[in-house]
């Protein structure tokens, strides 16, 4: 992981892999693939349980805070997903 200050780093690109996976690029160069499944099928919360079903999951945009789904139903910082904090 490249050193930078987080709020100065946005996502640039988020590509569906498979599953729940993602494969993200920063704006500093450093690239990740998240897996958001083992978040999903441990939460309680019905608004995330919906994007079990892949094909709403690879319905996700990139905003300038994130990534999200169905404006903001479910999104995530920048930074959890850099961290790889889900």
């Amino acid at each position: 992981m490249m050193n930078a200050e987080i709020d100065e780093i946005d996502i640039i690109s988020a590509e569906y892999v498979d599953g729940y996976r993602i494969k993200l690029a920063y704006s500093d160069g450093y690239e990740n693939i998240v897996d958001l499944e083992p978040f999903m099928r441990k939460t309680g919360q019905p608004s995330v349980k919906k994007y079990l079903k892949v094909e709403k999951f690879k319905q996700f945009r990139i905003t300038g805070a994130g990534l999200d789904w169905n404006d903001m139903e479910m999104c995530y910082s920048t930074e959890s997903f850099y961290n790889n904090k889900i």
